[in-house]
């Protein structure tokens, strides 16, 4: 998690699943998932898995909805981008899911890759992926307020590959990039700073659908 525009600033926040290696074995469900800049601890719902040496030898988190969402959940008061402006949201991501959700709706309908949604009625913001394999990031603006959401100019990201995401938000500027190339981007998002909200990995946080796949 970044909190200026892209790579510009310092991080405030990065959870990786190679700095669990050390403390569990392979498979092991994870409980807790510590950041490596502010020690901001991310707490467990459902049963994810550590999967080492998944991808060019770096680990991965596995989040497998059939028995159930799996996610981590970080209260508000921890969240590091609470309260931010300008920020980046860059999330890996692999999954050949058919049983991920949503359309063409807000963000939030969709599966969630990184959240902080309470459906559009508070300065929230998300990163999800659609039943097609489609990005979405989505700016709130507050109670009976409209939502922002953009879609990626890609689709079928859920082919079984490593893809990077970035979601950047610049005052008015929501943008959306995969695999280092822009792929969708509105001047109309909510430039307000962000609402003190509980971020979630792994699934929209208003109790939404949950990603299918590997974090």
């Amino acid at each position: 998690l970044e909190n200026r525009v892209l790579l510009a600033a310092d991080l405030v926040a990065h959870w990786s699943a190679d700095d669990l290696n050390p403390i569990l074995e392979d498979q092991a469900t994870v409980a807790h998932w510590t950041d490596s800049v502010g020690s901001v601890e991310a707490v467990a719902e459902g049963q994810p898995h550590l999967i080492k040496d998944a991808v060019g030898g770096r680990s991965v988190l596995r989040f497998d909805p059939t028995d159930g969402i799996d996610s981590f959940q970080v209260g508000s008061t921890a969240n590091p981008l609470s309260g931010a402006d300008d920020f980046s949201v860059v999330v890996a991501f692999r999954t050949d899911s058919s049983a991920l959700q949503g359309g063409q709706a807000e963000w939030y309908k969709n599966s969630g890759l990184v959240d902080t949604n309470v459906s559009g009625i508070a300065r929230d913001w998300g990163l999800s992926i659609n039943a097609s394999g489609q990005l979405a990031a989505g700016m709130g603006e507050g109670l009976f307020q409209p939502v922002e959401t953009v879609y990626s100019s890609v689709d079928q990201l859920n082919d079984g590959q490593i893809h990077v995401s970035v979601l950047t938000r610049s005052s008015g500027e929501l943008s959306l990039y995969v695999d280092g190339v822009p792929a969708g981007a509105t001047s109309s998002a909510d430039e307000g700073a962000r609402a003190a909200l509980d971020l979630v990995l792994g699934r929209s946080a208003n109790q939404g659908p949950g990603f299918d796949g590997d974090l």
